[in-house]
């Protein structure tokens, strides 16, 4: 989808309810796909969010569990930097 939008500059609607909506049933597979892949990728998140500390508190400070929690703690900092860097002020200041 985004190939196409970078591509064409318009992704078309493709995999998206409204085009299927708008009369392309043959866009049906592809809102199909597009909701499992989707839903995959959140349990695989969530996964990850709530299993990394597991092997912590079961093996104590093993390097491997030190290492996931190390990448389980970076997550949360990278997310904090990005926001701190892409914050936009919602209301412009009037001179």
């Amino acid at each position: 989808m985004l190939l196409l939008l970078w591509n064409t500059g318009s992704d078309r609607d493709f995999a998206r309810e409204r085009a299927v909506r708008a009369g392309k049933r043959w866009m049906i597979p592809a809102v199909a796909a597009h909701r499992a892949f989707e839903a995959i990728l959140t349990l695989i998140f969530t996964a990850f969010l709530l299993v990394t500390p597991f092997p912590l508190a079961r093996d104590g400070p093993t390097a491997q569990a030190i290492a996931s929690i190390g990448l389980w703690r970076a997550y949360p900092e990278f997310d904090a930097i990005y926001l701190a860097v892409r914050t936009e002020p919602r209301y412009p200041r009037r001179s």
